[in-house]
């Protein structure tokens, strides 16, 4: 008797260890791009969110006595086509900030990770007609894949001039690809000098 009974516990709390290893996501079966908390008189969240090529930010309370998530205020639905992203590094200063920009009419949602090696923060910024009219800086980070191709796939780079930090640290024995010059003939008086000049 005194088996079973210890029988019964061990499958009852195998049974409970089971439920709450499978407790749904709040956001389905999305992707997490970027999630943070924002704290004040109310804590609010952001959460970004990709499912296949439709990626949806949200913005409102942290619903904190739920089911955890989003309370949203902002909810904005895109294809992967209409976002931008951009990157940008600085070696003498070692930060490195992954963005994404989410346009909604006159309006561009940006939200960006920021990593200078020791500490990590994001914000949001957001623009009016290309303008800063606001920039909210997160307490705590808590999901952030703005930097990984894989899960960024698809969504249009915003410019492309940035040095990527790994191209520059390839092997020596790869090529380094060079822009073309085109030889410029120009005259100075009577005497043709032939240059090399940059596009």
């Amino acid at each position: 008797m005194k088996f079973l009974k210890k029988l019964k516990y061990v499958i009852t709390l195998g049974v409970i260890t089971a439920s709450c290893s499978v407790m749904a996501s709040p956001y389905g079966d999305s992707d997490v791009l970027f999630g943070c908390i924002i704290k004040g008189k109310t804590t609010k969240e952001v959460a970004v969110l990709r499912n296949n090529n439709e990626v949806t930010y949200l913005f409102g309370k942290s619903d904190i006595n739920g089911g955890g998530g989003v309370i949203p205020e902002i909810t904005l639905v895109k294809n992967v086509s209409q976002l931008s992203q951009a990157w940008n590094y600085s070696r003498a200063e070692g930060v490195s900030i992954h963005t994404l920009n989410i346009p909604e009419n006159e309006y561009t949602y940006s939200v960006s990770y920021i990593d200078d090696g020791k500490n990590t923060d994001g914000e949001i910024t957001v623009l009016k007609q290309g303008k800063e009219i606001s920039t909210i800086k997160c307490d705590d980070v808590w999901e952030q894949h703005l930097g990984d191709s894989n899960m960024m796939h698809g969504i249009p780079d915003e410019h492309s001039d940035n040095i990527d930090e790994h191209e520059s640290n390839k092997s020596n024995s790869e090529s380094e690809k060079i822009p073309s010059q085109s030889p410029v003939k120009i005259k100075i008086g009577d005497t043709t000098y032939n240059f090399k000049g940059m596009d």
